[in-house]
């Protein structure tokens, strides 16, 4: 009996002679009769609902011939409806935060180095643990660099340096968040391209 509903109305803004695009998204999408209980033979019993709503911005492209851009951020109000379970009842959406956003730049130099840098963000999220009481997961800042040189037309070094704070985080959790997978540690990335 599941059924889902999804409405999105977005835009989108060329600027800079096209070198550099925005946009904007306004979304809402809502899940009903989802099994949320069964009986011991395991024949649905209980239905809940769900809703996400919210807001997506983006931006892409070049600030000047040398510098590129691309970044995005949402923000999301989410709502659980669980009449099998009261702690969940009304609540956020598990792993579900209300904040997200990525921001990743790029800037070349005359001398053929290129340098770059950026941070990857979420806010804090709800988790249920074994479905009978609740806990938040932290949020997130991660923050990574990167180095380029063009030694010459066919030859090009590169330094990624990730996680640059050595930041301690769970990228994600079991279903009922008994356990965390936790994001990369900090990490030196020295690749060497050449084109033939």
């Amino acid at each position: 009996p599941l059924e889902s509903f999804n409405t999105e109305i977005s835009l989108k803004w060329s600027f800079l002679q096209r070198r550099l695009d925005a946009s904007l998204a306004l979304f809402r999408s809502e899940r009903t009769n989802i099994s949320v209980a069964t009986d011991t033979t395991g024949v649905p019993t209980l239905y809940g609902d769900q809703t996400a709503q919210g807001l997506e911005l983006g931006v892409t492209g070049r600030i000047t011939a040398n510098w590129a851009v691309f970044g995005g951020y949402s923000w999301l109000d989410s709502e659980n409806r669980n009449p099998a379970n009261t702690n969940q009842d009304g609540s956020e959406l598990n792993w579900t935060p209300s904040y997200s956003g990525n921001l990743w730049t790029t800037y070349r130099l005359p001398i053929g180095l290129t340098l770059g840098g950026g941070a990857q963000f979420s806010g804090p999220s709800r988790v249920s643990l074994n479905q009978t009481s609740s806990a938040e997961l932290p949020g997130t800042r991660i923050i990574n660099l990167m180095a380029a040189y063009a030694v010459n037309e066919r030859l090009n070094l590169r330094l990624n340096v990730t996680n640059v704070a050595d930041r301690h985080y769970a990228r994600s959790l079991n279903n009922n968040s008994n356990r965390a997978y936790f994001g990369d540690p900090r990490a030196f990335l020295l690749s060497v391209d050449y084109r033939f």
